[in-house]
């Protein structure tokens, strides 16, 4: 679990430095050229609808296209000024800590400042105690530094999975203890995200058509269903222990 902390990026950001690779998120993040092409090329066509077609109706058409390629350029500038920001501002640092609320993992300061893991990469940060490194303006995460331990954060984890399927730690032990025995099946890798969309039947004419979307991971070949994704962190080894189709507990590994 360890091995997602970069020692380098964080004593870089230590000294108030960027690195390379942050860096180069920031710019891709925050690259506007799509949008300024996007918005030149509307902007044209709309040029020559309105002179090519003429007409009244083909005048209304350009204008709009005219204000749709504003509007497109305009979020261009929008994304260059934000990077031009984030590339120079200096970087902060606050103690915080990571947690589990209303079904998503939170990285938040002890001043109660919200961090969003879109500056790494949308990086899965395990729940624990961190020292962190931001950009202020957009709440940035650029680097967490641990405080836990990596049993400890394992052990945070399990213990959300344990809630979310509704078991606790003592049956976890328990269910590790008849796995060794051959009592039930477990498997083991990363999980892989899979969805599943059903269509909810009709009770009357009236009702609307709805439909129900399941979402799933398998690990080590073992497929379950999960209340939704965010309750797992993809990018870890987990172990499942189920009994014929059914799961039985789970736990990052």
């Amino acid at each position: 679990m360890m091995e997602i902390f970069d020692r380098k990026e964080i004593e870089l950001n230590k000294q108030g430095k960027k690195s390379e690779k942050q860096i180069k998120e920031i710019k891709q993040m925050m690259n506007p050229g799509m949008w300024m092409y996007v918005g030149l090329g509307i902007l044209v066509a709309g040029g020559c609808f309105s002179t090519v077609l003429g007409g009244s109706g083909m005048a209304f058409l350009g204008i709009i296209l005219g204000l749709s390629g504003l509007l497109a350029a305009g979020m261009g500038f929008k994304k260059w000024n934000q990077r031009r920001v984030l590339l120079a501002e200096k970087i902060q640092t606050a103690s915080g800590r990571v947690f589990f609320k209303d079904g998503a993992y939170v990285a938040e300061t002890s001043a109660g400042k919200k961090i969003s893991h879109l500056g790494s990469s949308g990086a899965e940060v395990p729940p624990g105690k961190y020292t962190f490194y931001f950009l202020d303006s957009h709440n940035w995460l650029l680097a967490a530094d641990p405080r836990d331990s990596e049993e400890e954060m394992k052990n945070s984890v399990n213990q959300i999975l344990a809630k979310t399927f509704e078991y606790n730690m003592e049956y976890l032990e328990s269910t590790r203890k008849d796995a060794q025995e051959g009592i039930i099946k477990s498997a083991q890798g990363i999980p892989e995200l899979s969805f599943f969309m059903e269509s909810v039947p009709k009770v009357s004419e009236d009702d609307i058509d709805e439909t129900i979307t399941h979402t799933y991971y398998t690990i080590g070949g073992f497929k379950f269903e999960v209340p939704q994704s965010s309750y797992i962190l993809s990018k870890f080894p987990h172990r499942v222990y189920y009994l014929e189709d059914k799961l039985q507990a789970i736990e990052i590994i």
